[in-house]
């Protein structure tokens, strides 16, 4: 009797579960399929069902697909590139889903924002990341995790990925979701982290300018002093062509345009100048530091218009031909009577004219040419002068005198022995003779 009541619960249950699934009613949805899935899995644009029955209100039954629209079409048919459902819910891509066989129709990103269809698989564009869904591609920030420099550079200019997470590139610093260049005076561990700006160092975490014309004012939140304390006219002039090159122009009055033409003017000068224009120094120029010296490195010729006849030449900046570094280095002037040399046009494209490099590397005076020393030129030798110019003349006259021979020996001589060959031979040019042997002469 009591086997038989058990073979009949067992019967029973099994029967259930035919019937009903095992799912929890509290807890789980039942499928179409019989499967079994969290109720917080229902209508949340994932097929979890596998038929999408969890998806749809009026879901039809096993085996059939329950296409968004309550249309019914064949499991087989889902994914297969043809849109059988009308709607196009039976070809519906979540990130990581099969793409090979899209044809005319569904492709990723008209189901997943911002994905496409790559190595036969639908994944989030270079600088997006999936959700844990596959239903969305999130746009990666700073801080987000990582593989390649491209999943960071894409998303936020400026980044790369380091540690396996997106983080500003060396050079600039985080504002907000943005990597902006540091400027003087920013924050700092490495001097590399100075970088963007150029000729600047990591002093006491602060960046700074290594060598700059702003010796005392490296940046307004790091100095209370003001500009016109350390600077020049000529510094000034300086910065404002280097922002004039990098395309940033400013509106300078005539008040301190006439100021400036004055590079001689001392502090008593820059008084003078607007407030206008010292405030525009503070906001705007304090964050350049102009090359302090010859060989300070660069990478374009504007780094270099600090030095007056400099250009960036394998990294450093370096002078013109023709032009030397002064002693102070921190300008290229125009080349003299015995400065270093390599090829003759480091000496004449100066200010020695009529020059050469000799064989010692150093810039001398041409042959008939004398040196000046105040000025380091080369100034015609008057004794030398007068020599070559005998030369010339003596030249001059024995040329003529050569001239005149030949005209005379062309004009007279060589016509008059002529005239005698004729005379006295035949055609053949042999002598005439008489019956004695004797030349005939006439009378």
């Amino acid at each position: 009797m009591e086997c038989g009541l058990v073979t009949v619960c067992f019967f029973f249950l099994a029967l259930r579960s035919l019937v009903a699934g095992d799912c929890d009613p509290l807890e789980e949805y039942e499928c179409s399929n019989r499967k079994c899935v969290l109720n917080s899995q229902r209508n949340n644009s994932v097929n979890d069902c596998g038929d999408n029955s969890d998806e749809v209100a009026n879901p039809c039954g096993a085996p059939m697909f329950s296409c968004r629209n309550d249309r019914c079409t064949l499991l087989d048919w889902v994914l297969d590139g043809n849109n059988d459902c009308i709607d196009a819910s039976d070809e519906a891509k979540l990130i990581g889903t099969d793409c090979s066989k899209i044809l005319d129709c569904c492709y990723c990103d008209e189901y997943v924002a911002f994905s496409e269809c790559r190595q036969s698989v639908c994944q989030c564009i270079t600088g997006y990341y999936s959700n844990l869904l596959g239903t969305e591609c999130i746009r990666r920030e700073l801080y987000s995790a990582c593989v390649t420099k491209e999943d960071c550079s894409e998303a936020v200019s400026n980044s790369q990925c380091e540690s396996g997470r997106c983080a500003c590139d060396v050079g600039y610093k985080q504002s907000n979701n943005t990597c902006i260049l540091r400027s003087i005076g920013d924050e700092c561990h490495a001097d590399a982290d100075c970088s963007a700006v150029h000729y600047t160092v990591c002093v006491n975490s602060s960046c700074q300018c290594r060598r700059s014309l702003f010796d005392d004012v490296t940046s307004v939140n790091s100095s209370s002093a003001s500009p016109a304390s350390s600077l020049t006219i000529q510094t000034i002039n300086n910065l404002l062509d280097k922002e004039r090159l990098l395309g940033r122009d400013f509106n300078i009055s005539e008040h301190d345009s006439a100021i400036l033409s004055n590079e001689t003017g001392g502090e008593h000068q820059i008084a003078k100048l607007s407030a206008e224009l010292l405030e525009m120094l503070e906001g705007h120029l304090v964050d350049v530091c102009p090359c302090a010296v010859v060989g300070d490195r660069c990478l374009v010729d504007e780094d270099c218009v600090g030095l007056n006849g400099s250009r960036c030449r394998e990294g450093n900046c370096s002078c013109e031909v023709g032009r030397v570094a002064s002693t102070s280095g921190n300008r290229c002037r125009h080349g003299r009577i015995g400065d270093r040399c390599v090829t003759n046009d480091d000496c004449i494209h100066g200010d020695a004219k009529n020059s050469i490099c000799n064989m010692k590397g150093r810039c001398q005076c041409e042959e008939g040419f004398k040196e000046v020393p105040k000025t380091g030129t080369c100034e015609a030798d008057e004794i030398s002068v007068m020599v070559v110019g005998m030369i010339v003349l003596i030249t001059v006259l024995v040329i003529v005198d050569c001239l005149l021979a030949v005209y005379l020996l062309m004009r007279y001589v060589i016509p008059e022995r002529h005239f005698h060959r004729s005379k006295f031979s035949d055609k053949n040019g042999r002598r005439k003779l008489n019956g004695s042997n004797n030349p005939t002469f006439d009378s």
